[in-house]
């Protein structure tokens, strides 16, 4: 079977900024159950010691409930350029964000992705910011919790009006402090001069330093060690523990397990993993997709001393530890000319419509397919064709007529990396890939001695009338003959007179 968008944005901004304290809001995710197990063996320790009966401590009284803050800027007129454009948001000064939320004022705008860059540099994806379908007035769009524990500079997010131009406000909640934004101008992507190549794309930011750590006082560590710090037993089934103890004639440890009170002596530092900080390129709080396990979302919570990571399994909450790196798919990124949050159309899956959601270490992609949301992985460039881009003068968003259909009229919706087009039947919406520039008519032209829209006489046919509506690629004539409202090509201009 034959199978089957991103440029320019011009906003005009209106900058309203309000700091307001609103009631706390979560967001839960719940994502599909695997089967798979969450966890790798764990190396066996000694046991610890028993629990020991502790003297009841006071109660430290409740915590106050959490204040947070809003910031909000108000964008007027986002332009209707096809492919939208990236709208840039700063803060004026960083802040710690808990979740980002869009609502649309005026007419519609699709929403093609959203990320937010840290005050070191880093960009971080804005997963529910992802290739929405067109959100009308009212509609409001609520990212997940962040859980990004570095101070946000800026938010920026790519979007295109539909019918109208189309008015949004983009509103930041922190419980660190007053958000205060302020809308940049939009970014255009600028056209290069003739014969210069694009520009390499731009290494990715390093790592952000790990978090700080509350103030110590001498004695209450040893190394990197203190009281009260919390870890991941690696030896303990990757179980939640609290530093309660020193012992520096060992350089050993007294833990809390955080689980069920109990207390155990003798620890050693190669037994705890850390729950802040960075290494290899990835840092705690960080999401991936698994690879190893059937592409499941996962969060980095631990690090452990031997270069391992103990991940969260978004689906059930499951721990587990002695990951690697090399197991984890990022979800930002780009491999190539395709990045994610790209829509494209999988050739070799009956040209089904699926967005980039992962890049793996290889390169490949993990694509969730939108018939279903599905995710799968261990996909190629090949694969795909994608939403934008030429061959020759015919482009991504053209109608033709389809010569090989009986003229159907089609719409190009992607090209692949061999030049073939993935088109839409328009009379019942069906998708198919493979087509070529030879099968297709355009709607528009001329050919050597005629153009679309002239009429003609049909020598062949008796001189009946007929205008031509479409050029072959091959440079002959679809025709509608008017006398019986049909279509019919592969007419060339030795068969036609010039109608007086």
């Amino acid at each position: 079977m034959k199978r089957f968008l991103k440029q320019g944005l011009l906003a005009t901004i209106a900058i309203v900024q309000v700091a307001s304290i609103a009631h706390a809001q979560e967001v839960i995710v719940d994502l599909p159950g695997f089967d798979s197990p969450d966890q790798q063996p764990a190396t066996p320790s000694p046991v610890p010691f028993p629990p020991t009966t502790q003297q009841p401590q006071p109660q430290n009284p409740p915590s106050p409930v959490q204040t947070q803050y809003e910031g909000v800027a108000q964008v007027t007129s986002v332009t209707r350029k096809s492919g939208g454009a990236m709208l840039k948001i700063a803060l004026q000064q960083p802040v710690i964000l808990t979740r980002i939320e869009i609502k649309v004022l005026k007419s519609q705008i699709k929403i093609y992705e959203g990320q937010v860059i840290t005050a070191s540099g880093k960009r971080l994806a804005v997963r529910e910011f992802t290739d929405l379908d067109p959100q009308g007035v009212g509609a409001t769009i609520v990212s997940e919790n962040l859980n990004i524990n570095e101070a946000i500079a800026s938010i920026e997010v790519r979007g295109e009006s539909f019918q109208a131009e189309a008015d949004i406000e983009v509103k930041a909640i922190s419980s660190s402090g007053v958000p205060k934004l302020s809308v940049q101008t939009s970014e255009l992507p600028r056209p290069l001069p003739p014969g210069q190549p694009p520009a390499p794309p731009r290494p990715p930011a390093p790592p952000a330093p790990p978090a700080p750590r509350p103030p110590q006082y001498p004695g209450n560590c040893i190394g990197d060690v203190c009281l009260g710090d919390r870890f991941y037993n690696v030896q303990r089934e990757f179980r939640l523990v609290t530093v309660v103890a020193l012992d520096r004639s060992n350089n050993s440890f007294t833990l809390r397990f955080d689980d069920n009170g109990g207390v155990g002596a003798g620890w050693g530092r190669e037994a705890l993993a850390a729950t802040t900080g960075c290494m290899q390129g990835v840092c705690v709080g960080q999401r991936f997709f698994n690879v190893s396990r059937d592409f499941r979302v996962v969060t980095i919570v631990g690090l452990q001393q031997e270069g391992r990571l103990v991940l969260r399994f978004e689906d059930n909450g499951g721990i587990g530890g002695n990951w690697s790196t090399t197991d984890l798919a990022a979800m930002t990124g780009c491999s190539g000319d395709i990045c994610v949050g790209a829509t494209a159309y999988n050739i070799n899956r009956d040209s089904r419509k699926v967005t980039v959601v992962g890049i793996q270490p290889d390169t490949r992609l993990i694509l969730r397919f939108e018939d279903n949301g599905g995710i799968g992985g261990n996909w190629t460039r090949q694969d795909l064709a994608i939403a934008k881009g030429c061959v020759g003068t015919t482009c991504v968003g053209d109608r033709l007529l389809n010569i090989q259909r009986n003229y159907r009229m089609v719409r190009i919706v992607a090209i692949d990396i061999y030049s073939r087009f993935v088109l839409q039947f328009e009379d019942n919406g069906a998708i198919g890939g493979n087509w070529t520039s030879n099968d297709l008519a355009a709607l528009k032209g001329c050919g050597q001695s005629f153009c679309v829209g002239d009429t003609v006489l049909v020598r062949p046919r008796n001189n009946r009338t007929a205008r031509v509506v479409a050029i072959q690629g091959n440079g002959l004539y679809v025709l509608n003959f008017l006398d019986v409202n049909q279509v019919g090509g592969n007419w060339a201009d030795v068969d036609l007179l010039r109608a007086r």
